[in-house]
C-alpha cells in the first residue's frame, strides 16, 4: 500500500501543480486581459473626446455657412432693392416691401402712385425779362413804388 500511497501521492502532487500552473496561466491571462480592458476604455475615451470635437467642429462649420449664405441673401436682396428703387425713381430702397423683383416693383409703383409729382424745372431763356420791375398794365401803383413813396416821406 506504500506504493499505491506514494503513486497516489505523486499523482496528487502532479495534479496540484497541473493546476497551480494552470491557475497562473490564468492569471497572467486576467492581468493581461485587465490592462487590455483598460487600453480599450482609455481609446474609447479618446474616441468619445474625438467625436465630440467633431460634432462641435461640424456645428461651427454649419453656423459659418449659415452666416455666409445670409450674409450672400442679404447682399443680394440689397442689390436688388437699390436696383429696383432707382429703376422707379425712389430715393430710398428701405421702404420696399416684397420678396421678388415683381413685388418690389408692383410696391415702388404704389409708392409713385401717392407721392405729388415733382414740377420740373423751367427751360433757360423762357422766363421772360428778369431783373426788372414788372410793370402793370394800369396805373395801379406797384408794390416797388409804394415802398419808395413811403421812404421819401
Amino acid at each position: 500500500m506504500s506504493e499505491q500511497n506514494a503513486g497516489t501521492e505523486k499523482d496528487l502532487e502532479a495534479e496540484v501543480e497541473k493546476w497551480k500552473a494552470l491557475s497562473r496561466k490564468n492569471e497572467d491571462r486576467a492581468k493581461d486581459n485587465a490592462e487590455k480592458a483598460q487600453r480599450l476604455d482609455e481609446l474609447e475615451s479618446e474616441h468619445a473626446a474625438m467625436v465630440a470635437r467633431a460634432d462641435a467642429a461640424e456645428a461651427r462649420a454649419v453656423a459659418a455657412e449659415k452666416s455666409v449664405t445670409d450674409r450672400e441673401a442679404e447682399a443680394e436682396r440689397a442689390k436688388l432693392l437699390a436696383d429696383v428703387a432707382e429703376t422707379k425713381g425712389l430715393a430710398d430702397p428701405s421702404v420696399l416691401v416684397g420678396s421678388t423683383r415683381e413685388e418690389l416693383e408692383q410696391h415702388a409703383d404704389k409708392i409713385k402712385a401717392l407721392m405729388p409729382e415733382i414740377p420740373k424745372a423751367p427751360m433757360a431763356g423762357v422766363q421772360g425779362n428778369q431783373g426788372s420791375d414788372i410793370a402793370p398794365k394800369d396805373d395801379t401803383p406797384t408794390p416797388n413804388d409804394l415802398i419808395r413813396a413811403a421812404a421819401r416821406n
